[in-house]
């Protein structure tokens, strides 16, 4: 019986962790305690907090290891684990992974598990999560940010493993605020470049691309890729976008991609390939569910790209480790 309340305690307790944290960061609470050791009375300063409210909060963080108080001084103190949540690429996270609207729709995930063709977008506002998101522009901008993050998190081993020595002009589809097309032009700055995204995603990728002074060499394509695939380039990138669908809109996919394509041209996916024997393996089963509950989307094991990639016109010819990615390298037959 012990060890059942023990259980119940630690996920519960994760669970009120995901609901207080993104607060605390929204007020800049965590920000100030890891800055320097302050009184709960300094912390609060600032903040539409409540004090005595706050005061909980913390004595619960405090219990969970996230920060120390220190009784002789009546300071805050935050701890190793603390300090990971400090800083731009923590409240990129938090922010999206928990806010409150996308957790409105997960609190009724194990619905899901009663079928396997309706994801929780669809089942409670009867549109795909990505029309949701379009449909709410802040809510669009955190998963931007968090997708630019994830794309930084792994760019330079992604960029090294992709070999571009035989394209000139590579299109990436789907590619957000234009991260890795950007850390590709620079790697490769003879290539020509393009980022193929939605309208409501063009305008951020265009300031990306500005930003970093590549307007020459990376253009930004309008479209959707379940309409078509831009012409005239001999290299398609896809990261993160084929585990986002079910086989049947992958297939969609790719077979847009095919038909722009020549004989021997190649399709980079830029996915985890699930494995059970792999050290990823459970942050793969974890992506599976949170892809699953978005878009009704798929992790998939290696034969089961093979057969996406071979109904849709493709051999795969090679997957390449990429730390917590893989490079899934299909040729256009």
């Amino acid at each position: 019986m012990e060890a059942v309340v023990e259980t119940l305690v630690e996920v519960r307790s994760n669970l009120i962790i995901a609901l207080i944290v993104p607060v605390l960061i929204k007020e800049g609470v965590i920000e100030k305690i890891v800055e320097s050791p302050k009184t709960s009375a300094q912390i609060v300063e600032g903040t539409t907090l409540n004090h005595s409210s706050l005061l909980r909060a913390l004595h619960f963080l405090e219990a969970n290891s996230f920060f120390r108080f220190e009784e002789s001084t009546n300071l805050w103190h935050a701890t190793e684990r603390g300090h990971t949540l400090a800083g731009e690429d923590a409240k990129t996270l938090w922010l999206w992974h928990f806010d409150t609207r996308k957790l409105g729709f997960m609190i009724n995930l194990g619905e899901l598990l009663y079928s396997e063709d309706q994801n929780l977008f669809q089942k409670i506002a009867g549109k795909s999560g990505f029309e949701v998101l379009n449909e709410i522009p802040d809510m669009l901008e955190k998963f931007q940010a968090y997708m630019t993050f994830l794309t930084k998190l792994n760019s330079d081993v992604v960029c090294q493993a992709i070999d571009l020595k035989d394209n000139m002009k590579i299109v990436d589809v789907g590619g957000g605020a234009g991260g890795l097309a950007i850390d590709l032009a620079k790697k490769y700055p003879e290539k020509k470049f393009a980022v193929y995204e939605i309208e409501s995603v063009v305008p951020m990728a265009r300031n990306n691309i500005e930003k970093h002074g590549l307007t020459e060499q990376v253009e930004v394509l309008p479209g959707s890729f379940f309409e078509a695939i831009p012409a005239g380039f001999d290299c398609i990138l896809l990261k993160h976008i084929i585990h986002d669908w079910p086989a049947h809109r992958t297939i969609t996919i790719l077979k847009n991609c095919r038909n722009v394509l020549n004989p021997g041209n190649r399709v980079l996916i830029i996915d985890i390939v699930v494995d059970r024997t792999d050290k990823r393996y459970k942050r793969a089963t974890l992506q599976d569910i949170y892809v699953f509950s978005d878009n009704t989307g798929k992790e998939r094991t290696l034969n089961e790209f093979k057969e996406i990639l071979s109904e849709s016109g493709f051999r795969l010819e090679s997957v390449t480790n990429a730390k917590e990615d893989d490079i899934i390298e299909a040729i256009a037959i």
